[in-house]
């Protein structure tokens, strides 16, 4: 779960019991509101559209990169993120200040290097479809 104080909690959903509590410099935004969590639980990550977000080791909460490494014109700009059902791949949407430059990161999830993009739409979701070739984002519409 990521609540809206910016803290991140890891919770055994059988017992109750909270497993991590997660309290850093990158989840201090109280808009930490995504948490995706990769399908070997190896790391999870925390798209904060107003802080940088990163990616954490499971179980320790370690962070292994943050989101800066996309770039510094599109520090805080992140709507959603997702791992590929091997955990191989974390995708980040990148909502940028120029309409023509938004687009959803490849990123090796290990690592945080580069493995490409995908131009889109303005996006606070994303969903793999589950044998990973298809992903799904919902698009903000304006009336």
């Amino acid at each position: 779960c990521a609540g809206d104080d910016g803290h991140v909690c890891l919770w055994d959903v059988a017992s109750g019991e909270q497993l991590m509590y997660l309290n850093s410099e990158y989840t201090s935004s109280p808009f930490a509101l995504q948490v995706a969590v990769a399908p070997d639980w190896s790391r999870f990550a925390i798209d904060d559209p107003s802080h940088i977000g990163g990616a954490y080791s499971l179980p320790d909460g370690k962070l292994l990169y943050d989101f800066e490494i996309l770039g510094p014109e599109v520090m805080g700009l992140y709507g959603a993120a997702c791992f590929t059902p091997d955990s191989e791949r974390l995708l980040v949407a990148v909502n940028t200040p120029r309409a023509d430059n938004m687009e959803i990161a490849v990123l090796d999830a290990a690592t945080g290097e580069r493995l490409g993009a995908y131009p889109y739409h303005v996006s606070n979701f994303l969903a793999l479809s589950p044998d990973g070739t298809k992903c799904y984002s919902q698009k903000r519409v304006k009336e």
